[in-house]
């Protein structure tokens, strides 16, 4: 957050460099045009929804199970996030089992 702080504070101050050039080669006051950008904050969906995606996919998907890709295409998710939750939480949890290299399923 320091960095961007100090990023608003460098466009604070070329904002009213740039107006005090304006106003001492125009002779007029100048109204000031610059604005400073807003920062975003990433948003974030809601705890355990990748989760909750992926178990009612492959539990309709049956016996043959998904690919995480697929998986990804399907629940809107990237497949990066698909894939980390299968490694850290979904085969851990014992829900789901690994159907063939990149494939998985529920437990039956």
């Amino acid at each position: 957050m320091a960095l961007v702080e100090k990023k608003e504070s460098l466009i604070s101050q070329i904002a009213t460099i740039d107006k005090e050039l304006t106003q001492a080669f125009s002779g007029k006051p100048v109204v000031e045009t610059a604005k400073v950008p807003k920062t975003r904050k990433a948003r974030k969906g809601k705890k355990g929804s990748i989760g909750e995606a992926i178990l009612s996919l492959l539990s309709e998907a049956g016996k043959s199970g998904l690919s995480t890709a697929d998986l990804a295409k399907k629940s809107g998710k990237k497949p990066g996030s698909v894939h980390n939750w299968i490694a850290t939480a979904g085969l851990k949890s014992g829900k789901i089992e690994r159907a063939e290299r990149g494939v998985y399923r529920l437990k039956a």
